[in-house]
C-alpha cells in the first residue's frame, strides 16, 4: 500500500497559469495530498483558491513563514510556484527550514542562482527537484529507451523546436514579471528551459563543443526577447537545432521533437502526444503508440494506461506521471541518482547552455 505523502502549495492560485494543473496532477492517482498553502499574494484569491482545492480555511496561510512555522512536521514537500524571480528566495527558505522542494520550472533566473540552491539543497539533506513535465509523455519515455537501446545508431543531429504565438495575437499581455529579461531572457526562461532539458533527456549529447544563436524581438509585449534560435554542436559531433518563440503564429504550443541516428529517426509532437513517427534504413515509415507496443515498451506499463488506448493522455497526465515519480523520491536518500532527470544539477546544466545561447547571440549576430 503506498503512503500518501503531504504537499503545501506556495503560488498556484485560481489565478496562476499552472496552479490548477499542478493541483489536478498530484491527485490523480492518489499517491499525494495538497493539505495547506498559500496560494497568492491577493486575501480574497488566496481564499478562494484554498477553498477550490477543498484546504480547510486553518490552513490557508498569507505567506511561506506561516506554512513552515505551522506545517513543516506535516509536509513532505514545499510545491513552489511562485514567479521565476522569486524561486531562489522561496526555494532557499524551504530547504534551510529542512523541506523538500518541488519546484516549477525554471529553478532560477540564472545557472548562479541554481547552483546556490544545490548548495543550500546538499547542506539540509532534502531533495529539491524541477518539474520539467514534457519528460512525462509516455511517448517521450518511449523514445528515450529506443534510443538508449540504439534502434537508431549513433546520434547525428536532433531538432527541438516550441513556437508560440501569444506575444504576436491581439490583445497580447503577459504577466508583470515576464515584462522584462534577466541574465537569461524571459521567454527561454518559460520555453527554452524545455527545449534544452527535452534535449539532454533524450539524445544526452555530451559536452557543447560550440554554439551560434539568434535572438530577436517581434511582438507585441514591451521590448522583451521573444524569439531564439540556436544551434549547438557537441564534441560527439551531433549537432542540435534549437527554435523557442511567442511570435510563431498559427501555434498554440507546437513543441515537436526530432531525432535523427546512423540507423534511423523519430520525431514526436505534443500536439499528437500519443504517436511517435518511425524510419529506418530500409525507407520505412512507421507509427507506434499506446495501441500496439514494441515489447518492453514505455507504453505498457500500466501506470501510463489510466484508460485504453484510442483515448489519448495529455497534458495533465504528463504532469501527474511526473509527481509520481517524486512520490518514492522523496521517502529516498538524497542523491543525483535519485532525482536523475530533474535534479537540481540537471536545472543548473540546462540554465548554462541557455546563458551561452544568450552570450553567442550577443556576440555573434550583431
Amino acid at each position: 500500500m503506498k503512503a500518501t505523502r503531504n504537499l503545501a502549495f506556495l503560488g498556484g492560485g485560481l489565478n496562476s497559469a499552472v496552479g490548477y494543473t499542478h493541483f489536478l496532477a498530484s491527485q490523480l492517482d492518489g499517491y499525494f495530498h495538497v493539505v495547506a498553502g498559500a496560494f497568492s499574494r491577493d486575501p480574497a484569491i488566496n481564499l478562494r483558491s484554498g477553498q477550490r482545492y477543498g484546504i480547510n480555511e486553518s490552513r490557508i496561510y498569507p505567506d511561506l513563514a506561516s506554512i513552515l512555522d505551522s506545517q513543516g512536521d506535516n509536509i513532505d514537500a514545499l510545491v513552489v510556484l511562485t514567479p521565476t524571480p522569486d524561486h531562489c528566495h522561496d526555494v532557499r527558505q524551504a530547504l534551510d527550514s529542512g523541506i523538500n522542494v518541488i519546484c516549477e520550472k525554471a529553478l532560477a533566473t540564472n545557472s548562479d542562482g541554481a547552483r546556490d540552491l544545490a548548495t543550500a539543497a546538499a547542506k539540509a539533506g532534502r531533495h529539491c527537484v524541477v518539474t520539467f513535465n514534457y519528460t512525462g509523455y509516455p511517448a517521450v519515455r518511449e523514445m528515450r529507451r529506443q534510443i538508449q537501446c540504439g534502434e537508431i545508431g549513433d546520434l547525428i543531429q536532433i531538432a527541438v523546436e516550441m513556437p508560440q504565438e501569444g506575444f504576436l495575437r491581439e490583445g497580447a499581455s503577459a504577466q508583470n514579471w515576464r515584462l522584462k529579461d534577466y541574465q537569461i531572457p524571459t521567454v527561454s526562461l518559460d520555453l527554452g528551459v524545455h527545449v534544452v532539458h527535452l534535449t539532454e533527456y533524450l539524445a544526452a549529447p555530451g559536452k557543447i563543443k560550440g554554439v551560434r544563436a539568434r535572438q530577436q524581438h517581434n511582438g507585441l509585449v514591451n521590448s522583451v526577447i521573444d524569439n531564439v534560435n540556436a544551434i549547438v554542436e557537441y564534441h560527439s559531433g551531433a549537432v542540435a537545432s534549437f527554435w523557442w518563440s511567442k511570435t510563431a503564429l498559427g501555434h498554440r504550443n507546437g513543441l515537436r521533437v526530432r531525432v535523427y541516428g546512423t540507423k534511423g529517426s523519430m520525431e514526436w509532437s505534443q500536439m499528437n502526444p500519443e504517436e511517435i513517427l518511425v524510419a529506418d534504413q530500409s525507407g520505412t515509415r512507421r507509427i507506434i503508440d499506446r495501441g500496439a507496443p514494441p515489447p518492453d515498451s514505455e507504453f505498457s506499463q500500466s501506470s501510463y494506461n489510466r484508460f485504453k488506448a484510442g483515448h489519448p493522455a495529455g497534458f495533465v497526465e504528463a504532469f501527474a506521471n511526473i509527481y509520481r515519480d517524486f512520490h518514492p523520491m522523496l521517502a529516498s536518500p538524497v542523491s543525483e541518482s535519485v532525482d536523475s532527470h530533474y535534479g537540481v544539477n540537471k536545472a543548473i546544466d540546462g540554465l548554462e547552455l541557455l546563458e551561452e545561447i544568450h552570450r553567442q547571440a550577443l556576440t555573434t549576430w550583431e
